[in-house]
């Protein structure tokens, strides 16, 4: 009798190979599927999802809204916030320090340049006053002289002990101005007595203050 040649199975390895193969394909074609169901139901948010683009509103909408515009954003422009202060250049606070430090005599205090006003975030003006207390240890003559750059004028009050001397002097634009008061400590108030100074800016001023306190001699 004739013997009929054998067909070869496959080993059960193999066959486990070839089923997960066959599970893997049928699953991708079933994502494939559904991301196509998808992208045709919802094709504006795979068109969010690829191109980045944001609704208004959201974090990213509002930054390139800002970034685009900067008035939108005080603070993105500082030299338009409200809520900064006086501004002014630093060649204008050079000019008013060289000023009070290059003045001749013995000074004892020496208040540099400052604005003398701030802006509110309502935008009204604010004024300042500087105030400065110094003691006193020789008897003699002291000067007080007062440095303005800008727009207005000043008020001054010093007082030495009981003693009080007040001035006014006004700022000039552009240029260092400056103004003194003297007044004499007597010998029975050295070592007990103070200087002060008091500086207010009128109203609506917009001006840079320093200041020097020098003693003069008896």
């Amino acid at each position: 009798m004739a013997a009929f040649p054998q067909t070869q199975q496959p080993e059960p390895s193999k066959r486990r190979r070839l089923t997960w193969k066959a599970i893997a394909c049928i699953a991708l074609a079933a994502i494939c599927a559904i991301c196509v169901c998808l992208y045709c139901a919802f094709p504006s948010m795979f068109h969010d999802m690829f191109h980045g683009s944001a609704h208004p509103g959201s974090p990213s909408a509002t930054q390139s809204s800002s970034q685009a515009n900067p008035q939108a954003n005080p603070q993105a422009n500082p030299q338009t916030n409200p809520q900064t202060k006086a501004n002014f250049s630093s060649s204008d606070i050079a000019k008013l320090n060289k000023a009070a430090s290059s003045m001749d005599g013995n000074p004892i205090s020496l208040g540099e340049a400052h604005p003398g006003y701030t802006v509110g975030s309502d935008g009204a003006l604010n004024v300042q006053s500087t105030r400065n207390v110094e003691e006193l240890h020789n008897s003699g003559t002291y000067q007080l002289t007062v440095f303005c750059l800008g727009k207005g004028s000043l008020s001054i009050a010093f007082s030495i002990g009981a003693k009080t001397r007040q001035q006014t002097m006004q700022c000039l634009t552009g240029s260092a101005n400056q103004t003194s008061v003297n007044l004499d400590a007597d010998a029975a108030d050295t070592d007990t007595v103070n200087s002060t100074t008091i500086i207010t800016p009128a109203a609506s001023s917009k001006c840079l203050i320093a200041y020097r306190l020098d003693y003069l001699g008896v």
